[in-house]
C-alpha cells in the first residue's frame, strides 16, 4: 500500500482539472491521496466511476455532486465519514463505504439506488 502524503490535502478545481486531463472523463481515481476536502466534481457530467477510497474525508460538502447524473460507482471507504445524505440525489449502482464512521444503516435507507 502506498504512503499517503503528509499533512491535510484539498482537492482544488485546478488539481481536479489536472488530475483529469483532457476531453470526456468517465472514471477518476483519487484513492490515497490523503485528501480532507474536495471541490465541486460538476465540470465532469460523465463521471460514471469516482474512487475517494483512503483518503482522510470527514464530510461530503453540500453540491458537491451536483450535475453528476451519471455516476453509478462511487467508492468511499476508509475514511472519516459521519454522514452520507449528500449522496441521495444520486443513482448509484455501487457504493463502497465500510471503514468509516457512518453510526447507522439508517443514513444508507435514503440512498437513491438506480435500477439496473
Amino acid at each position: 500500500m502506498a504512503a499517503r502524503p503528509e499533512g491535510p490535502q484539498r482537492l482544488t478545481p485546478e488539481l481536479l482539472t489536472q488530475a483529469a486531463g483532457s476531453g470526456p472523463v468517465y472514471s477518476l481515481d483519487l484513492s490515497k491521496q490523503g485528501l480532507t476536502a474536495l471541490c465541486s466534481f460538476r465540470a465532469f457530467a460523465k463521471l460514471q466511476s469516482l474512487n475517494l477510497a483512503y483518503n482522510r474525508l470527514t464530510t461530503l460538502e453540500p453540491g458537491l455532486f451536483d450535475g453528476s447524473k451519471d455516476l453509478k460507482e462511487l467508492r468511499l471507504t476508509d475514511n472519516s465519514l459521519q454522514s452520507l445524505s449528500e449522496l441521495r440525489s444520486l443513482g448509484l449502482l455501487s457504493l463502497y463505504a465500510d471503514f468509516n464512521l457512518i453510526p447507522s444503516v439508517e443514513d444508507l435507507s435514503t440512498l437513491k439506488v438506480a435500477s439496473t
